[in-house]
């Protein structure tokens, strides 16, 4: 059920059931959302890809950067935009003549990826955020797209939240999937927190550069850190990719917001944060996944 107002769903979008697509402003419409699905299936990933994926708004944008300059010779910020290296929003002649190494990305539930995903030899790197923020996040991000119709006010949304979905999947939905496929195929995955990213971006990035198989010095880690701080990130992001965004996310000039662990409590009240925490723990029963609420 996709998260609606009092006159329609927010944002436009394929109904899969349980999924619910973006429909990308750059591919064109068809009569049956399962035609994308199944060319989605039928992509052939190559061995030196990276795949990152994750819920909405818990930080691919940072990581993709991030990944993307590790695996580059040269410390440079990429010309493309991440967007339109989401496996569900390529064309399959255009993602075949991407050069390589290829970094991907989704908000699809692995199971949804090509068939070749854990036998290519390609990396897949799965970030994650504590459900509270990425619902803050989730709010401001939905206010700003420009086919969006009228967001409903905070408490309707975070009701909402708990239960629909707004695009793709239900937070609970998708995490629970995600730990699934990960006890599926063991050490096939690095799980990669956004609070620990936050904390220690150099740890975290070691640990990715492990990983993905590459071994750097610590002054090319150091650079990525660098390059690759938020507020730099905002900065390059509205600077160069200004249209691109305004265009795709309507007025807003960067993808970044502000990016802190912890800005759900300048949103939920007591009630609401009690509510979602009942809630959490009917969902998440048996769940070995904790998530960090603050710094």
């Amino acid at each position: 059920m996709a998260l609606k107002n009092s006159e329609d769903e927010i944002y436009p979008f394929y109904d899969l059931g349980d999924l619910l697509l973006p429909k990308f402003p750059w591919r064109p419409l068809v009569d049956k959302p399962e035609i994308i699905m199944d060319s989605i299936k039928s992509l052939q990933l190559r061995p030196d890809d990276v795949i990152i994926g994750g819920y909405g708004k818990s930080g691919t944008h940072w990581l993709w950067q991030l990944v993307h300059m590790l695996l580059n010779e040269k410390s440079e910020y990429p010309t493309v935009f991440k967007t339109k290296l989401m496996l569900e929003a390529l064309d399959p002649e255009d993602m075949d003549s991407l050069p390589s190494p290829r970094v991907l990305n989704t908000h699809l539930l692995l199971d949804c990826l090509p068939d070749n995903l854990f036998t290519c030899g390609c990396k897949v790197i799965h970030i994650l955020r504590n459900p509270k923020d990425i619902a803050v996040s989730a709010y401001h991000f939905l206010q700003s797209m420009p086919h969006a119709k009228q967001v409903p006010p905070w408490d309707a949304f975070i009701r909402s939240f708990m239960t629909t979905n707004a695009s793709y999947y239900t937070w609970f939905h998708y995490i629970r999937g995600m730990e699934d496929i990960e006890a599926k195929y063991p050490g096939k995955i690095l799980r990669v927190a956004y609070e620990d990213l936050k904390q220690d971006t150099r740890k975290e990035l070691e640990r990715i550069a492990k990983f993905v198989g590459r071994d750097y010095d610590e002054h090319k880690i150091d650079e990525v850190v660098t390059k690759c701080s938020l507020d730099k990130l905002k900065d390059v992001d509205e600077k160069h990719n200004k249209a691109f965004n305004e265009t795709m996310f309507g007025g807003k000039s960067s993808v970044y917001r502000k990016g802190i662990v912890g800005d759900w409590k300048s949103h939920f009240t007591v009630e609401q944060s009690e509510l979602f925490d009942e809630v959490y723990k009917e969902k998440m029963e048996g769940s070995q996944l904790r998530f960090k609420y603050y710094l």
